[in-house]
């Protein structure tokens, strides 16, 4: 991975907030904290799903490829796959996002994986002409079996509202992530 990537090296670290307004994440977000073990960042085998029942159909894993520097979908929740209108599992960032949109991301996320850091974002799209697809979202670094960064694990809620005829004339706003210190 290189370091920095579009966000530049000198992308600043917030302190972590007590907690975030969405229940989701502040439990996946506890969640991950508790598997820490004293570590950056937990493994993935200790990911325990019953800790965030609730909040499975809201979780979602992409592994990075290095190789071909992607990440594809290992795991997606039913209401992740519901937002996109189908199954997300097995797709590649460059497949799900287009070409602009996923070299954005993956250096977002290989920012999350290398400094090790946690992003938080809120966004707005368009679903249709009918309504807007308004999301939070939590993005966190997770490590394989040999404790290499390997993985993005992470819960996004949506939340689906029906476009009023004053709404048509505004355009979303763009996402602008967060990024938060691991210590």
């Amino acid at each position: 991975m290189t370091k920095g990537g579009l966000l530049g090296p000198n992308t600043d670290l917030l302190p972590l907030p007590a907690q975030f307004d969405d229940p989701f994440l502040n439990t996946v977000m506890q969640h991950w904290q508790d598997i820490r073990q004293g570590q950056n960042i937990p493994q993935r085998s200790a990911l325990d799903p019953t800790a965030f029942r609730r909040c499975l159909p809201h979780v979602w894993i992409y592994g990075y490829l290095p190789e071909e520097d992607d990440f594809v979908c290992r795991l997606a929740g039913a209401e992740v796959n519901y937002a996109w209108g189908y199954s997300i599992m097995g797709k590649r960032i460059s497949e799900l996002y287009g070409p602009e949109n996923s070299i954005k991301l993956k250096s977002r996320w290989k920012f999350v994986l290398e400094k090790p850091a946690i992003m938080h974002s809120k966004f707005t799209t368009l679903r249709e002409t009918t309504s807007f697809k308004r999301a939070e979202r939590l993005t966190l670094p997770v490590a394989d079996q040999s404790g290499e960064p390997a993985f993005i694990f992470g819960v996004t809620h949506y939340r689906f509202d029906k476009i009023r005829d004053r709404d048509k004339q505004i355009a979303p706003p763009e996402e602008k992530p967060i990024y938060y210190s691991i210590d």
